[in-house]
């Protein structure tokens, strides 16, 4: 039986395989693909602003919480005498809620922006 014939000619010295022969993507055809994607997209010169916000607006929504439940926690350490008892609840619970927030804002601002949301669907 005869050998079947190779699927590439053979390479020559020096020479780096082509994709085909990695079974990898060509990297060429995976940048035009992105380029056209680029170009496909909707200029929009608020989108980093708009997200610049959302950021902000996640940050905040945690640090405030959580800053006022240790001022609120230490001032009701200091006054019951407990240690550092109601400054470790209130942390927790200040940190818990701003999370809570931040979620809710990154949801709210992706359903404007038509995301979908398939991920927490359940959650709700």
């Amino acid at each position: 039986m005869p050998d079947p014939k190779p699927p590439h000619p053979p390479r020559r010295e020096g020479t780096s395989p082509s994709p085909r022969e990695t079974g990898r993507p060509d990297p060429r055809r995976s940048v035009s693909r992105d380029l056209d994607r680029f170009a496909r997209r909707e200029p929009s010169a608020s989108s980093f602003w708009r997200s610049l916000s959302v950021l902000g607006t996640v940050g905040w929504s945690i640090v405030l919480p959580t800053v006022a439940g240790v001022w609120l926690g230490r001032r009701l350490d200091l006054r019951f005498e407990t240690g550092v008892r109601f400054t470790l609840m209130l942390v927790v619970a200040g940190a818990l809620l701003g999370s809570v927030v931040a979620w809710r804002a990154v949801r709210e601002h992706r359903s404007r922006e038509g995301e979908s949301d398939d991920g927490d669907a359940d959650l709700r």
